[in-house]
Order: C-alpha cells, then structure tokens, then sequence
C-alpha cells in the first residue's frame, strides 16, 4: 500500500484522482469522510471488491481517502491487504499523520510505504521536479548551481501566498486571506475534533494565534502555560495534535557530536509561513519548510534517512540548521535576510561536527559566494531552485 499523508488541501485527493484516472477508474476513489461510503463499508466490508473485479484492469488501483478516521482503520486495512491485495492496489491519503495515529490494534508494519506530500516548493512551481539524489559533496552543489538562474519574483509569490495549490494557483491577497480563516476553522473547529477529544478549542485557537511570532526560537512550553493558563500537560498536547494535523512541525536540537551544545527545546515552524507578518522570521519558516521538504523528499524515496536539526550551544550561539545523512551531521548552515558574511561561531561548529560544509541562506537575490572551499553564501531564489 501507499500511504499519502500531510496537510489539509495540500494536493493529496489530487495526486490520488490523477492516478485513477490514468487507469480511468475514478470511480475507486472512496472517502469516507462522506456517509455514503462509511454506511456502505458498515453494511459490506467488502463492497469495493466487486467494484474492482468488474473493471477490465488486471490489477486497478483503489483509492481510500480519510479512513484513518475509523477506530478500527488499521486492523480493517491490514485485513483487507491480506486478503485482497492480489486483486487492487491500494493508495490510502489522510489530512492528519498516518504515521502517528492509531498505535494500537495491528501492525501494518511491512504493507505499506509512507510518502508525505508537502507545501510546494520553489523547484516545484517552477514545474521543475528532480527526484535525483542531492549531490554528496558541496563542491558538486556548487557546480550545478553554477548554471542556475534566479528566481527572485516566483520566491515574492511563495512567501506572500504560502505554498498551498489554491491559494498560490489563484495569486490573489484577498482570496489568500480568505481561505486562511476559513482553513484555520477547518483545522481547529472539525480535524482537531475529529482526531481528539480536546475540549477547550478556544485556548487551542489561542494558542495558534501565538505560535506565527515564536517561530525561529526554542519554543518554551512554561511560557506558553502562563499565557495560556493552562497545565504543561494540555499544552504538549495541543502542540502534538496540531503536529499530527501537520499544521505544524517541529525541528529538534542537535546535540551527539557538538559541544557545550543545548538539548532542550525544540523549535516550530507553521507549514503556512504566510501566516507570519514578521519578514525574518517568515523567510526563516519558508527556508526550514523548504530544508524538510527536500529532506522527507529523499528520505520517503529511500536515499536517506535524511533530518534538519538546529544546533546552539550554551552561549547562545546558534546555527539555525543543521543536516544529517544516515544519522551524520551532512551539511551546516544559517539563514540571514541580506547579510553574506559567516559568523565565527559556525566555522567552530563545522570543525567540531568533522568539518561539514557550511551553507548560508539569504533572501537577498544576486548572492553567490565561496569565501572558503568548504563554504557558500547563496540567494535562497538560485539554491531552491536545485532541490525537490
């Protein structure tokens, strides 16, 4: 099975329907989010088999959308597979995390693969999708982007209107605005609902409200109490769920290899980085979104594992990411609005992780720079324009 999972109306349905329709069978597309179809599958576990032993595919391709909803969805999936995969292929899509929910009942460990569809990146409204393996070393980046032109007014577009296909299709502030308030209530008032049984939505709301001027720092959950006068406990879970839902994601400290380094913390970033009127921190969030876009990328092909951590050390030095390959620090970098030259610290935490490469973001455009082999200062328009 493929399991397609991330955020609500990031384009997962779709994908899906496209690969119906290749096989002109759209018909397999089930939702179970529409009674319908929940009061067909409570009546006939079984009904779809029907379906897809009619059509004249050898082996089509059902499609189940929101099942993971079901208390059961696990033990169904797994014996539908078992019994039936002969006969389909199956394509699950969800809008919360597939891989977090349901740890109980079976396993479906060894049935399926898990690809996460993300907020689209610049590479990708470009229409420009490489699914190559990053390049090992910097000298090779480096190289490639030697060629790379710049993209300074389609970078403009992502940061104001996010990277969700609505929104971002249509290229209009006011409808943006519109759909972030109507998604917001689809998020907190029905999915968060839906996947838990959290009654105070209005703290969570509050909650929500806060998180756009935290990103970019370690996100204290003692502060977050105080103002939300709420327990430690209700405030981890808030922040989980709204993970889960992948409204959010966290970005752990780093800490095997680095000294004097700080392991508490972690930090958020929003997948909507619109939502962020602050411009360093939104372009921070857009470039952290961008890194893990490209990292799940890779690792859901099976190049990897692939991680962004961030790493700072007692003094309040800080790299604001960090890239690990099978475990290892792979590449070093921070992200600066116009500044090109590298602060010392990073050099110190480049030797102490065995002399990784270090790469540092700007989004001011035009920026291409080596002040050392093992270093690059780049405009964020020309570097995402490499990576998926």
């Amino acid at each position: 099975m493929i399991f397609l999972a991330g955020p609500r109306q990031v384009g997962k349905t779709h994908l899906a329907k496209q690969e119906l329709k290749k096989q002109d069978c759209l018909e397999l597309y089930l939702n179970f989010d529409l009674p319908e179809v929940t009061e067909k599958f409570r009546q006939d576990p079984q009904f779809f088999e029907s379906m897809a032993r009619n059509l004249p595919h050898q082996r089509p391709t059902l499609v189940f959308d929101e099942i993971h909803k079901r208390s059961k969805w696990k033990n169904e999936l797994k014996a539908i597979y078992d019994r039936d995969i002969q006969y389909f292929n199956l394509i699950i899509t969800g809008s919360a995390r597939l891989d977090l929910l349901g740890r109980t009942g079976e396993s479906l460990a060894g049935r399926y693969f898990l690809y996460r569809v993300l907020p689209i990146g610049l590479q990708e409204y470009l229409g420009k999708i490489s699914l190559n393996p990053p390049p090992s070393q910097l000298s090779e980046i480096i190289a490639l982007l030697t060629s790379k032109a710049s993209f300074p007014k389609e970078m403009a577009d992502l940061l104001q209107l996010g990277g969700f296909p609505d929104p971002l299709s249509r290229g209009e502030l006011t409808y943006r605005n519109k759909w972030a308030m109507d998604y917001r209530r689809l998020i907190l008032r029905e999915d968060l609902r839906d996947l838990s049984r959290i009654m105070e939505i209005d703290r969570v709301e509050t909650l929500w409200r806060l998180l756009p001027d935290r990103v970019g720092a370690p996100l204290s959950v003692k502060s977050l109490q105080e103002d939300l006068k709420a327990s430690h406990e209700a405030v981890s879970t808030w922040l989980l769920n709204l993970e889960k839902l992948y409204s959010i994601y966290s970005v752990q400290p780093y800490s095997k290899k680095l000294a004097r380094a700080v392991k508490k913390e972690k930090k958020y970033y929003l997948m909507d980085w619109a939502l962020i009127q602050d411009e360093a921190k939104q372009f921070e969030n857009f470039i952290m979104s961008s890194l893990v876009r490209s990292t799940s990328t890779w690792t859901d092909l099976g190049l990897g594992p692939f991680e962004v951590c961030y790493a700072r050390n007692v003094l309040s030095q800080e790299a604001d990411f960090l890239i690990t390959k099978e475990g290892k620090p792979w590449i070093l970098g921070d992200i600066k609005l116009s500044q090109t030259s590298i602060e010392k610290h990073l050099y110190q935490m480049s030797n102490q992780l065995g002399g990784i490469p270090i790469l540092q973001i700007t989004k001011k455009t035009g920026i291409f720079q080596t002040p050392h082999s093992n270093t690059l200062v780049i405009s964020a328009d020309r570097l995402l324009s490499l990576f998926p």
